[in-house]
């Protein structure tokens, strides 16, 4: 089989079963919007405004970067955190390139 018409085929089916996945789950979700009281925060008996209810980012990352990279974390967070969406992207364009670099790199010198 040409090698063109096989990716032709993969690609054919991969967008046929995103297709038929993408059906099932608009015929399968609910169409409906919850009610606001039901999206109100709700705890202990008491409203809270969301901001009050959320938890800080600083107390959601794990115990190893707690314990082992607590200087490297807190530089990142206050130094390379601006906010802006487009930063984030940029960085993690970087590091993919960086990943594939390294890969490559990796498969060159083991062949």
């Amino acid at each position: 089989m040409n090698l063109l018409m096989l990716i032709l085929y993969v690609a054919t089916s991969m967008v046929l079963a995103s297709a038929i996945m993408y059906v099932v789950y608009r015929v399968v979700s609910r169409s409906e919007r919850p009610s606001p009281e039901k999206t109100k925060v709700y705890a202990c008996g008491e409203d809270y405004t969301p901001e009050r209810a959320s938890a800080s980012d600083i107390n959601l990352y794990t115990a190893v970067w707690r314990l082992s990279f607590r200087n490297l974390y807190k530089y990142i967070r206050e130094k390379g955190h601006t906010g802006v969406l487009s930063d984030w992207f940029f960085w993690m364009y970087l590091f993919m390139i960086i990943a594939l670099v390294v890969l490559y790199l990796v498969s060159v010198t083991l062949w």
